[in-house]
């Protein structure tokens, strides 16, 4: 199944953003809605489950995030009978760019 133009590829660390990540606000500037889709498909993948339908993401987007590579840490925060808790932070060259 075709997903469409990917906004990172995998690199050997995290990732690299694409042409596709790109922000009109600044050449080297990546969009939002890569940062979000990154985080979310982290989140996804590590925490995820069919037993848990996830019911909000919040993103903070502390900084401009650029066209750098890019790498992520999650954490479980909670894991309840009702409840799943999890954090992503996205790094980039070493600060927090954005927390999910």
């Amino acid at each position: 199944m075709d997903h469409g133009p990917a906004h990172f590829t995998a690199a050997d660390q995290g990732y690299l953003p694409s042409q596709f990540a790109h922000s009109h606000w600044g050449d080297d500037h990546l969009n939002g809605p890569a940062i979000v889709g990154l985080v979310a498909r982290e989140l996804e993948l590590r925490y995820g489950s069919a037993d848990f339908l996830p019911t909000r993401l919040t993103v903070d987007l502390f900084k401009a995030a650029r066209r750098v590579p890019t790498s992520v840490e999650t954490r479980q925060v909670r894991d309840g009978r009702r409840v799943r808790t999890a954090e992503c932070d996205v790094i980039q060259a070493g600060a927090i760019v954005a927390r999910a």
